[in-house]
């Protein structure tokens, strides 16, 4: 799988196609780039399900831990 570090700066690069030259990315190209990774590494997966393991990723990660 592509690593975090290739994950980060693709959405840089993508961020900054609207943001401008900036040393950070927002949410949605991040989530993008997210996507776009895991379904090159998994061919086998229908886009819909790439988009819900993300979602499902995400809101895993907004959660406090018990």
């Amino acid at each position: 799988m592509a690593s975090t570090d290739s994950v980060i700066v693709s959405a840089r690069t993508r961020c900054a196609r609207h943001r401008g030259p900036t040393s950070g990315f927002c949410y949605l190209c991040f989530r993008a780039e997210l996507e776009e990774h895991l379904a090159q590494e998994n061919p086998s997966m229908r886009r819909d399900d790439v988009i819900r393991l993300v979602d499902e990723w995400m809101l895993a990660a907004d959660r406090p831990e018990n």
